[in-house]
């Protein structure tokens, strides 16, 4: 009999604040959980303090924002009002498969504002670290609601 032994293909995962960033070697079936848990002893935060979004490029906002206003009632949007686009923080308890994370994928990691409040302070990078971005330049790349 031939056996056939699964490999599984490792892979990193780039995470940033401000002008750090963690590189994370991880496998495609670990959760996004178990990952953030080893970068959170990195910087020293405990893992309920620090929430994890995924880059999105421009393009890819206005599409989901071009979808979401598909959605939306004619009269719910005011003439040249623009609709607030709401990025959720990754699901930590899927893979990173699940995620639809893949290899050299930016993680944005934000702090909790209040320790006795659900808030986190917005994704906030240097635009040096965003590649589609002017070198040197600080910006907020996503806002949090």
């Amino acid at each position: 009999s031939v056996g056939f032994k699964l490999i599984l293909l490792r892979m990193y995962l780039r995470f940033k604040r401000q002008n750090q960033t963690f590189y994370s070697h991880c496998e495609p079936n670990e959760t996004l959980g178990d990952v953030k848990r080893r970068t959170c002893k990195i910087i020293q935060r405990h893992p309920e303090d620090v929430a994890l979004y995924k880059y999105v490029t421009e393009e890819k906002k206005k599409e989901m924002r071009e979808a979401k206003e598909r959605e939306m009632k004619k009269d719910d949007l005011k003439p040249g009002e623009q609709l607030e686009l709401h990025i959720p923080p990754l699901e930590e308890q899927k893979s990173i498969q699940d995620n639809q994370l893949s290899n050299d994928d930016i993680i944005y990691f934000c702090f909790r504002v209040d320790p006795d409040a659900d808030d986190f302070e917005p994704v906030d990078v240097d635009e040096y670290w965003n590649p589609n971005n002017q070198y040197g330049k600080k910006k907020e790349v996503v806002e949090e609601e």
